[in-house]
C-alpha cells in the first residue's frame, strides 16, 4: 500500500478506504464432497491444529478454516442457501485473511450440481417457453419456483424443501428420497431448457453454463479465476488422480470419486467441464509452485484408503502444511508491515465502521446542521450529542466524520473513535495514547515525547489540545462516540479527562445515551447548556422514508399491504435502531409472504426477541440458544475459531446436531455457524480485543435481550461459563472428552453402550507461546486466556480454581502483570467474593508503582511481604504462593528475602498514591465537599486530582504558568467547594486561582490589583473567600478587600492584624489587632468598619460557632475558653456569654493549643498538649478526654497534631507523629494505635462523610488514603526488622554475623544478630555517640561519645555490658580503628599527631607513637592481617590536603618499617588482608598524573600498577579481583583495567555516601548498588556488566552492606533493616529457608534494652540531641 493512502487513513479520510488488515489467516477449503473425505479428515485431525499452533506462536495470528463440506449431513440444506453462503465465505476469506485464503481439491469429480436458488423472472419465462416448445411438462417448475415481485426486477425463488415436502425437516427416508427425485428432475428441466434458450439466442453461453456448473466449480471461479489479487500469494490447488479408476467403475463406491450416470457409466459431460476447469483454466491462472499433483492407485477398500494410501496422505499433509506456511510467512513479511502498526489498524477499524454506518444513513439534517454550526463557530468547549438508546447517535457521529471535509474544512484532521469497539478505545489510558499518537503523527510531532504513565499522559493530552495552535495550523476534529462504552478504569466516566477549554482550530464532539445518568450529569457539571444536542426519535414519516430508501438501495420493495403494517408499527416506535431492525426483517419478506398484525413487534426488545425466535425455529433451538449464549457470555467478544472450538466441546449441542448421522470425528461442522451468522450478520460487529479479531453484539440492546433470553437461568449460565472456562484452561486440548451417543446413533452403529470419548482438536491454551525468530527465542502472551479465564471461572462459580490457577498462581500473576497492567491484575481480585480485600491484593496495591515498571520484582514483593506465612501451621493458597515465589527466586538466582522485608499493608490502607511532582511533606492537600475527590498541588503549579474511591488519577490541571508566579499556599472554602491558590512570592504580582474541588474547573484566575513584596514566608499571608470578595491579610502589616472576579482593590481595612476570621452567615470579617486585646469587625463586602470587641486577656485563636452568632476564644497556656456574642443585631454584641473550662482530672499539665468544630457541627474538638477533649457546645458538657498513649510519645515535644471525630460519633482519629490513633467515643479508650510511618505526619484530612482519611508525611511524597471504618479492625500483621528511628550508621563485623547501628537520634544504638535476623539489644540511651565501630570478630563494639573525657566506650556485643573506656578527651580524638583485641587512636594534640594503642576489652594502654604534624585533610588507618602492624597516613606538609605518605609502624616496638610516598588519602585501602595487599593511588612528584597501585606492605614492593584511576574510593571483593566506585564503574584489579559502568543512563546521586555506595559479593561475581531516587536495589553481573535483576525497597535506602555470607543489609529511611540473601550455588545454607522459621521465632521476641548510666557531664559541655538525616 502506498504511503499516500496510509496518510489519508491516518488523517481520518473515509474516501477510498483499503480493507482492514486482520490478525487472521482464514482459508476456504473447496472440494467435492464424497471423494476427499480422507484428505479433509487428515487436515482436521493433524494439519490444521499444527498450523493453528504455528500462527499463534510465531505471529499471534488466528488460524481459521472454512470447510463447508466437512461433517455436513448427506441431506441438503432446506433453504438452498448453502452455495450462496459458500461464495460469501470465500469473499470473507479474501477480505480478511493474511496470506492464503483459498485452497481447492480438483480431482476427478465435477461434483454436485446445485439448483439455482433464484432465477430472474424474464429468464424463468424464457425457460418455461422453451419447455413448452420442446413439448415438456413444466408444472414441476411452477410448483417449486414462485415469483417475488418485492425484488427489483422480479425473480422466481426456489421454495424451501419442507414447505412442500413437509416431512423433510424430520429427515425421514421417504422425504429425502422424494426430494432427490424432485431436484434431479428440476435440474434436468433447467439444463434442457437453458440449452434450448442458448441455442436460440435468448440467453448467453455464460448464463446457460450456471445450470451445468457444480458447486465446486463456482467456488473455484470465485476463489481463483475471478479474483483480482494474485493467486500465487493466496491460493493453492491440490490435484489427485486415481489413474486406474476406470477399471473399477463397477465398484460400489466408484461414484464417490468420479461423476457417473445412474452409478453405471461415466458422466462425460461433467468430466469435460471438469477437465477444462482443472487442466486449462486453473493452470493458466496459477503458477506451478502453487499446484500439487499426485497420482495414486485405486484401493479395493473404497478408492482412497487410510491404510493403503498412508504414504500419499502423509506427503499430502506435509505439502499442505508447507504450502500454507510459506504463504503465511510471505504475507507477514510483505503485507503485515501495517498490521503491526497499531495506530493504522486502530484508525482503519473505526473509519471502516463509520463508512458502513454512513452507507445506511438518511435524514437528521437538523442535527447535522447544528453540529456544522458548532464546527464553524467559536465555542471552546466540547459538544455532546445524546439521546435514548437506539436513537442513532453512532450513525450521526459517523456521518459527521464523513461530512467534515465538506461542511467544515477540507484539510481538517479527523480523529474518530467508536468507544468500546476496540482495545485501544475501551480503556481511557489506551484511548488517550491512541488519540495523542494519531494527532502527533498528522502534525509531525515527536512520538517519543508521549509519556507512558497515565497521569503524565493525561496532562500531555490536555496540554496538546489546549495549546494545539502552537503545534499546527491544521484544523483538528475529534469525534468520540458512546462515552458510556469506556471502561470505568481511571475514573473515565467522571470525564475529568475531557479538556475544559479547546485550543484554536480544535473541535471535540462526543455522544452518549440518556440512560447513562452519571455521565450526563458529569458532562452538564463541566460544560455550558449550549454545548449539548438532544437526539430525538425519527417519527413515522421519516422512518418510512428511510425504510423505502434502504429497500431501494438493495433492489427491494414491499407490497402496499405490507407497507401498511410497517407504517402502523412506526406509529408505535420510530427509534433508528427499531427502523433498522424492521428493515432487516422486511428484507426477508417476499411478495407472497403473509403479513399480519403479529408479524412485527412494536418495541426494540420485542423485535429482537422475535428475531431470535425465528432463528431458533429456522436453525434449531438448541443450536441457536447455546451458540448465542456463548457469544453473549463472552462479555466482550469471541473469535470464530474460539466459538467453533467451544461448540465442539458442547456435547448437548453435538448430540443434537449429529442425531441423524455420525461425523468422521466429533467436531462441529463450520457450515452450521456460518448459516446462523449469515442471518444475524447485521447485528454483530467485528473488533480487535486482546490482539484477536472477535465479534460481538453491535448494540447493547442486543446484548441485553440475549442475556435475558439465554443466560437468565443461573444454572445454565453457570454451565455456559464453565465450558468457556474449560476452553481457556485448555482442559480438553490433546485429550479425549467423554460423551454419550444418542439412542438412534447407538442403533445405527450397533453399540451396546452409549458411553464414548473423542478428542475435539481444540486449540492449546498456554499462558504464553514460545517461538524462535532469527535464532532468538521469544514469548507471546496468551492475552485471551489471561483476560477471559478469571471472568469465566468466577461466573462458573469455580472459586477454588480461580484462586489456585489465577489469583494465587505465580506464573499467572507474573504473566498477567507483564502482559497487561497492575490495574487489570487487581481487577481479577474484585471478581472474587473471597479475595476483594485479601492480604495479597493489599500487597499488590502497595507495590503497584514498582510492579508497573519492574514486573519481575513480583516474587520479591510477595515473599518479602508475606514470608511469615511459612511459619503458619495451616496450609493456604497464600502460603503456597510464597513458597512458589521463593522457588522462582532461587531458580532465577536473584536475591531472596532472608527475613520479612516489608510491612504488611494495613487493611484500612486503601491506596498509596505516589506522584513525583508532589513535594515531600506536602500540606497543600484537600478533599472535595462531596468526599469523592482528592486534590494536591504539585510542582510547576499543576493541581492533581484523584478519584478518592478508586485511587485513580482523574486529571492534572495547569493552574498558572510557573514563570508568572509559583503558587505555594492553599485555602479551602468547604461551603463553596472551592480551593484558592496563591503565592508568598509577591515581588512581581499577586495572583489568585480558584478551583472547583469536584470538577477541577478553574472558576477564576485573576491578578490582584495590589501585591505584597515584603512577604517572606507562607505563614505571613492569609486569604479568605466570600461569594463576591477575596480578603487578604498580610500579617502585621495590612489587610485588603478585593473583587473576586476582577481582582480590583475594593477597600483597605484600617487595622494592623495578626489573625482574621470570616463570619460567613453575617457577611462580616473579624480581625485581631496585633499586640492588643481587641478584635475589629468590618463588613466583608464594602470593607466598612462596624465595631470592636475587647478580650480579657491576649487571645490565641477565635473560632466562630457554626450558627455564626457566637464565637469561642481560646487563650495561651490556659484551660479556659470564652464564648462571646458576635451577633451585630444583638445588644450583647461583644459581651462575654460564658466562661468555660476543661475539668482538670488529668494528673499532667494540660493546656488548650487549638480548637475546631467537628464534622457534625455539634461538638468542639479542643486540642491540648496531651491529647484532645470533646466538648458538646450546646449543653456545655465535656463528653470525652482522649490522651495520647505514652508508648507512642517520642522523646521530643510534639507541638502540632490534629484529630477528627467520625460523623457517626463512634470513633475519634488522630494522626500523631507517625501513628494513627483511634479512640472509642463510648469508653474514651484507645481502640487501636497503628504506626503508619517513621516520618512525622504533615497533614491528616478527613472527608466530610467520614469514610476517608488522607495523610502526608514529612520525608516522602506519598499521599496515603485510609478507610476510616477499617482502622480498628484486627488483622494479621507481619513486621520487618525495624529500629526505633531512621538508621544513620551501620558497621558490620568482618565475620558477617553481627552489626552495630546508630539511629537518627544520637542516643539510639542497637546491636543485631545478622544471621539470626533480629535485634539483640539496644544499648542504653543515656548518652550520645557518633558513628559506632565493631571489631572484625564481632565480639565488641566501640562507641565514641560526642563529649567526654573517656571518649571511647568498649561494649560486649554478647552481653551488652560496658567493658571499659579509653581515657582520652573527645577534643583530641580524630579517628580510631579496631582489631579483634586492640584499638588504634589517632590524636591531634595542638597540631601534632600521635597514634596510641589500647587493648580490647579492658582499654589498657599499649604504646603511643609520635608521627609528626597532624594531617590537614582526609586520612587512612588500618591493620595488616597479623594486627601487629598499622598502615597509616602521614602528613607530607602542613598545607597538603589530598596527598599523604603511607607509613607502616610496628605496634609492639613503635618502629617505622617503611614509607611509600605521595598517595591519595581517600583512595588508599586494604585490598586482600590475608596477603597484606593495599590498593592505592600514587601521584608522581611534580605531576598531577596518578597511578593505580597494588602494594605489598610486608616488603613495600609494588605488585601491580596501572593508569586507570577512579575519582573515588573503590569497594572491593574479598579476593581483590574487582573494585567498584561510587559511580558504579567496575575495575579489574588483576588486569588494572576499567571494565564498564553499570546502568550508565540511570538517574543517580552524583556523590552517594560511602555507606550507600555500590558493593561487590565476596567472590566478586555480583555487583549491587542502590538507586536512591527509585528506591531500588540493583544487581549486576561482573562478567557482562548487565543489570540482572532489581529488588524493590519501598523507602529511601540509606546504606548498603554485603557480608561474607553474601547477606545484604539495607538500612531504610522508614527504620527498616532489609536482610536479603544473594543466591549462591556453592552454599547450601545460603539457598535458604531452612533457618527462616527459627529466625522468625527469634524476631518475634521482644528486644531488651541494656541500661547504662553515663557519668555526669562537665558543666558547660553541650550535648547534641539529634543528628541530621543522611
Amino acid at each position: 500500500m502506498d504511503d499516500k493512502r496510509v496518510k489519508a487513513v491516518l488523517r481520518g479520510s473515509l474516501l477510498d478506504l483499503p480493507y482492514r488488515s486482520s490478525r487472521v489467516v482464514r482459508i476456504f477449503i473447496s472440494s467435492t464432497f464424497t471423494d476427499t473425505r480422507e484428505e479433509r479428515n487428515l487436515l482436521m485431525e493433524e494439519v490444521h491444529p499444527k498450523l493453528t499452533s504455528y500462527c499463534r506462536k510465531k505471529y499471534g495470528l488466528e488460524y481459521q478454516v472454512v470447510d463447508m463440506r466437512w461433517g455436513v449431513p448427506d441431506d441438503a440444506a432446506d433453504d438452498h442457501l448453502t452455495t450462496s453462503l459458500c461464495l460469501q465465505e470465500i469473499q470473507n476469506c479474501q477480505r480478511l485473511s493474511t496470506g492464503p485464503n483459498f485452497v481447492t481439491f480438483l480431482n476427478q469429480k465435477h461434483g454436485f450440481h446445485h439448483l439455482q436458488s433464484s432465477i430472474p423472472s424474464k429468464e424463468f419465462d424464457d425457460i418455461v417457453q422453451a419447455l413448452q416448445a420442446l413439448g415438456q411438462d413444466h408444472s414441476l417448475l411452477e410448483v417449486w419456483y414462485k415469483q417475488d415481485t418485492n425484488c427489483i426486477p422480479p425473480v422466481h425463488i426456489l421454495q424451501p424443501i419442507s414447505s412442500i415436502i413437509t416431512e423433510y425437516k424430520n429427515k425421514t427416508n421417504d422425504a429425502i428420497n422424494e426430494w432427490n427425485v424432485v431436484q434431479h428432475n428440476l435440474r434436468q428441466l433447467l439444463k434442457t431448457a437453458s440449452q434450448h434458450c442458448c441455442d436460440n439466442g435468448k440467453i448467453s453461453a455464460e448464463e446457460k453454463h450456471k445450470y451445468f456448473m457444480s458447486v465446486t466449480e463456482e467456488e473455484v471461479l470465485q476463489g481463483i479465476l475471478k479474483t483480482a489479487a494474485k493467486p500465487r500469494n493466496h491460493c493453492l490447488c491440490f490435484i489427485r488422480i486415481i489413474d486406474d479408476i476406470k477399471r473399477h467403475l463397477n465398484h460400489n463406491k466408484a461414484w464417490r470419486f468420479i461423476d457417473m450416470v445412474n452409478q453405471e457409466k461415466i458422466d462425460e459431460e461433467a468430466q469435460e467441464i471438469l477437465t477444462n476447469l482443472r487442466d486449462n483454466q486453473v493452470l493458466d491462472k496459477m503458477e506451478n509452485s502453487n499446484i500439487s499433483k499426485k497420482t495414486v492407485k485405486w484401493s479395493e477398500q473404497g478408492g482412497i484408503s487410510k491404510e493403503e494410501h498412508r504414504q500419499y496422505l502423509h506427503e499430502f499433509g506435509d505439502t499442505f502444511y508447507t504450502g500454507v506456511k510459506q504463504l503465511i510467512d510471505k504475507a507477514v513479511q510483505e503485507e503485515l508491515r501495517l498490521a503491526h502498526d497499531d495506530l493504522y489498524i486502530e484508525v482503519l477499524q473505526h473509519l471502516t465502521m463509520a463508512k458502513e454506518r454512513c452507507s445506511m444513513f438518511h435524514g437528521r439534517e437538523d442535527i447535522l446542521e447544528q453540529v456544522s454550526s458548532y464546527l464553524n463557530g467559536k465555542s471552546d468547549e466540547p459538544l455532546t450529542v445524546y439521546g435514548p438508546s437506539g436513537c442513532g447517535k453512532t450513525s450521526i457521529i459517523a456521518e459527521v466524520a464523513r461530512q467534515v471535509p465538506f461542511t467544515y474544512k477540507k484539510d481538517a484532521i479527523v480523529v474518530l473513535r467508536f468507544l468500546g469497539t476496540s482495545p485501544a478505545s475501551s480503556n481511557l489510558w489506551r484511548l488517550l495514547k491512541s488519540l495523542v499518537t494519531q494527532i502527533l503523527t498528522n502534525i509531525e510531532g515527536d512520538l517519543n515525547s508521549i509519556p507512558s504513565e497515565f497521569d503524565k499522559l493525561l496532562v500531555f493530552f490536555q496540554s496538546l489540545i489546549e495549546k494545539y495552535e502552537k503545534h499546527s495550523s491544521k484544523p483538528l476534529v475529534i469525534l468520540l462516540d458512546s462515552l458510556d462504552q469506556l471502561s470505568s478504569d481511571f475514573s473515565a466516566h467522571k470525564l475529568r479527562w475531557l479538556p475544559k477549554k479547546l485550543g484554536k482550530n480544535v473541535r471535540i464532539v462526543t455522544s452518549t445515551y440518556t440512560e447513562s445518568n452519571d455521565i450526563i450529569n458529569s458532562l452538564k457539571s463541566l460544560f455550558l447548556p449550549g454545548s449539548f444536542i438532544v437526539v430525538k426519535i425519527l417519527g413515522e414519516d421519516l422512518s418510512t422514508k428511510i425504510l423505502k430508501t434502504w429497500l431501494l438501495s438493495r433492489n427491494r420493495t414491499l407490497s402496499d399491504e405490507q407497507f401498511d403494517y410497517v407504517q402502523e408499527a412506526f406509529e408505535k416506535c420510530s427509534l433508528p435502531l427499531y427502523v433498522k431492525l424492521v428493515f432487516e426483517d422486511v428484507m426477508t419478506w417476499k411478495s407472497y409472504t403473509q403479513v399480519t398484525m403479529e408479524t412485527l413487534s412494536y418495541t426494540v426488545q420485542d423485535i429482537i426477541n422475535s428475531l431470535l425466535l425465528r432463528l431458533e425455529i429456522k436453525h434449531g433451538k438448541i443450536f441457536v440458544s447455546r451458540t448465542l449464549a456463548y457469544i453473549t457470555a463472552s462479555q466482550s467478544g469471541i473469535s470464530e475459531a474460539e466459538l467453533e472450538d467451544v461448540l465442539s466441546l458442547d456435547d448437548i449441542l453435538l448430540t443434537n446436531v449429529f442425531q441423524y448421522h455420525v461425523p468422521p470425528f466429533r467436531r462441529i461442522p463450520p457450515v452450521l455457524w456460518v448459516r446462523v451468522r449469515h442471518d444475524i450478520a447485521s447485528y454483530l460487529v467485528d473488533k480487535e480485543v486482546d490482539d484477536t479479531r472477535v465479534f460481538f453484539w453491535y448494540h447493547r440492546q442486543f446484548y441485553e435481550a440475549a442475556e435475558k433470553r439465554y443466560l437468565a437461568d443461573s444454572s445454565f449460565s453457570t454451565e455456559v461459563h464453565s465450558l468457556l472456562a474449560d476452553y481457556f484452561l485448555g482442559t480438553w486440548h490433546g485429550k479425549p472428552k467423554p460423551f454419550k451417543y444418542s439412542d438412534s446413533q447407538c442403533k445405527k452403529l450397533g453399540l451396546s453402550s452409549p458411553n464414548s470419548e473423542a478428542e475435539r482438536k481444540v486449540a492449546d491454551q498456554p499462558i504464553s507461546f514460545l517461538f524462535t525468530e532469527d535464532g532468538v527465542e521469544k514469548k507471546r502472551f496468551n492475552l485471551r486466556k489471561l483476560n477471559k479465564l478469571p471472568f469465566h471461572l468466577t461466573n462458573a462459580d469455580r472459586n477454588s480454581e480461580l484462586r489456585s490457577i489465577c489469583l494465587y498462581n505465580y506464573d499467572w500473576l507474573l504473566a498477567k502483570l507483564t502482559a497487561t497492567s497492575v490495574q487489570q491484575l487487581l481487577s481479577d481480585f474484585l471478581l472474587s467474593k473471597h479475595d476483594k480485600d485479601g492480604i495479597l491484593q493489599r500487597v499488590l496495591k502497595t507495590a503497584q508503582s514498582t510492579l508497573a515498571k519492574y514486573p519481575k520484582t513480583l516474587a520479591m514483593e510477595i515473599s518479602g511481604h508475606l514470608l511469615p506465612l511459612l511459619a503458619d501451621a495451616k496450609n493456604s493458597v497464600e502460603k503456597f504462593l510464597v513458597e512458589e515465589c521463593l522457588d522462582r527466586i532461587r531458580s532465577e538466582k536473584t536475591t531472596l528475602p532472608y527475613q520479612t522485608c516489608y510491612s504488611t499493608p494495613k487493611e484500612a490502607l486503601l491506596f498509596k498514591i505516589e506522584h513525583q511532582g508532589i513535594p515531600f511533606g506536602s500540606s497543600l492537600v484537600a478533599i472535595s465537599s462531596d468526599s469523592s475527590h482528592l486534590i494536591a498541588l504539585a510542582e510547576n503549579n499543576v493541581l492533581v486530582m484523584w478519584d478518592l474511591t478508586t485511587g485513580e488519577i482523574e486529571q492534572q490541571i495547569k493552574l498558572l504558568a510557573p514563570d508568572i508566579v509559583k503558587l505555594n499556599i492553599m485555602t479551602i472554602s468547604p461551603e463553596q467547594n472551592l480551593a484558592m491558590f496563591y503565592s508568598s512570592y509577591q515581588k512581581q504580582q499577586n495572583h489568585v486561582v480558584l478551583v472547583n474541588m469536584s470538577t477541577g474547573n478553574i472558576v477564576n484566575s485573576v491578578e490582584m490589583e495590589k501585591a505584597y513584596p515584603g512577604v517572606g514566608f507562607t505563614d505571613s499571608l492569609s486569604f479568605l473567600l466570600t461569594e463576591t470578595r477575596i480578603l487578604c491579610l498580610y500579617i502585621g502589616h495590612s489587610a485588603d478587600l478585593f473583587d473576586r472576579q476582577t481582582g480590583k482593590l475594593v477597600s483597605h481595612f484600617d487595622v494592623v492584624a495578626d489573625d482574621m476570621v470570616l463570619l460567613r452567615h453575617q457577611g462580616r470579617i473579624l480581625f485581631h489587632e496585633k499586640q492588643t486585646l481587641k478584635y475589629k469587625l468590618f463588613d466583608a463586602v464594602s470593607g466598612e468598619y462596624l465595631a470592636e470587641v475587647e478580650m480579657p486577656q491576649v487571645p490565641m485563636k477565635i473560632i466562630p460557632v457554626p450558627s455564626g452568632t457566637e464565637a469561642v476564644v481560646i487563650f495561651k497556656d490556659s484551660l479556659n475558653f470564652n464564648v462571646i456574642c458576635l451577633d451585630t443585631n444583638d445588644k450583647r454584641f461583644g459581651n462575654l456569654l460564658g466562661e468555660r473550662k476543661i475539668s482538670h482530672k488529668i494528673q499532667t499539665t494540660l493546656n488548650i493549643t487549638d480548637a475546631k468544630f467537628s464534622l457534625d457541627k455539634e461538638n468542639m474538638i479542643l486540642t491540648t498538649n496531651q491529647g484532645f477533649v470533646i466538648h458538646h457546645y450546646k449543653s456545655n458538657r465535656e463528653k470525652n478526654v482522649f490522651l495520647i498513649p505514652n508508648d507512642v510519645k517520642p522523646d521530643h515535644n510534639v507541638r502540632a497534631f490534629e484529630g477528627h471525630m467520625t460523623p457517626d460519633k463512634k470513633f475519634f482519629v488522630s494522626a500523631y507523629e507517625g501513628h494513627l490513633i483511634v479512640w472509642d467515643t463510648e469508653t474514651s479508650k484507645v481502640s487501636k494505635s497503628t504506626e503508619i510511618s517513621r516520618s512525622k505526619t504533615t497533614v491528616a484530612v478527613m472527608s466530610e462523610n467520614g469514610e476517608f482519611l488522607v495523610t502526608t508525611h514529612k520525608r516522602n511524597n506519598v499521599l496515603t488514603v485510609w478507610k476510616v471504618s477499617s482502622l480498628v479492625s484486627k488483622q494479621v500483621t507481619f513486621e520487618p526488622l525495624t529500629v526505633k528511628t531512621t538508621p544513620r550508621y551501620i558497621d558490620v563485623a568482618e565475620t558477617g554475623h553481627v552489626a552495630v547501628m546508630r539511629g537518627n537520634m544520637s542516643n539510639e544504638v542497637a546491636v543485631f544478630d545478622i544471621l539470626g535476623g533480629c535485634i539483640k539489644f539496644y544499648i542504653s540511651k543515656d548518652y550520645e555517640v557518633m558513628q559506632p565501630v565493631i571489631t572484625p570478630d564481632g565480639q565488641h563494639c566501640v562507641l565514641r561519645e560526642y563529649s567526654s573525657e573517656n571518649v571511647l566506650k568498649v561494649w560486649s556485643t554478647e552481653t551488652g555490658q560496658l567493658r571499659s573506656a579509653v581515657p582520652l578527651s573527645s577534643l583530641l580524638v580524630k579517628h580510631y580503628v579496631l582489631a579483634d583485641n586492640k584499638i588504634v587512636v589517632y590524636v591531634n594534640d595542638s597540631g601534632q599527631a600521635q597514634v596510641s594503642f589500647w587493648t580490647i576489652p579492658d582499654s589498657k594502654h599499649i604504646r603511643t607513637v609520635e608521627i609528626g604534624t597532624a594531617l590537614a585533610g582526609d586520612m587512612f588507618m588500618f591493620f595488616d592481617h597479623t594486627t601487629d602492624n598499622i598502615i597509616i597516613s602521614e602528613s607530607i606538609s602542613p598545607g597538603e590536603v589530598e596527598l599523604s605518605n603511607l607509613v607502616v609502624y610496628n605496634i609492639e616496638t613503635g618502629e617505622k618499617r617503611f614509607t611509600f610516598p605521595r598517595v591519595v588519602s581517600t583512595c588508599t585501602q586494604s585490598l586482600v588482608r590475608e596477603k597484606d595487599l593495599v590498593l592505592l593511588q600514587q601521584c608522581e612528584e611534580g605531576s598531577d598524573t596518578k597511578s593505580l597501585i597494588v602494594l605489598n606492605t610486608r616488603d613495600g614492593k609494588v605488585k601491580r600498577k596501572g593508569n586507570v584511576c577512579s575519582p573515588t574510593r573503590l569497594f572491593t571483593c574479598k579476593n581483590g579481583r574487582f573494585g567498584i566506585d561510587r559511580q558504579r564503574n567496575l575495575y579489574n584489579l588483576e588486569k588494572m583495567t576499567f571494565e564498564f559502568q553499570y546502568d550508565p543512563d540511570g538517574d543517580y546521586p552524583k556523590k552517594p555516601s560511602n555507606q550507600a555506595s555500590p558493593k561487590l559479593s565476596a567472590d566478586g561475581q555480583v555487583a549491587v548498588w542502590l538507586n536512591v531516587y527509585a528506591c531500588l536495589l540493583m544487581i549486576g553481573d561482573t562478567n557482562t556488566g548487565s543489570t540482572t535483576s532489581v529488588c524493590p525497597i519501598h523507602s529511601i535506602p540509606l546504606s548498603l552492606t554485603i557480608t561474607q555470607h553474601n547477606l545484604l543489609l539495607i538500612a531504610c529511611e522508614d527504620g527498616r533493616l532489609m536482610l536479603l540473601q544473594l543466591f549462591d550455588d556453592n552454599n547450601e545454607q545460603s539457598n535458604f529457608v531452612s533457618g527462616f522459621l527459627s529466625r522468625h521465632k527469634i524476631h518475634s521476641q521482644k528486644t531488651k534494652v541494656v541500661k547504662y548510666q553515663a557519668k555526669k557531664k562537665p558543666q558547660g559541655q553541650k550535648a547534641s540531641k539529634s543528628c541530621t538525616i543522611l
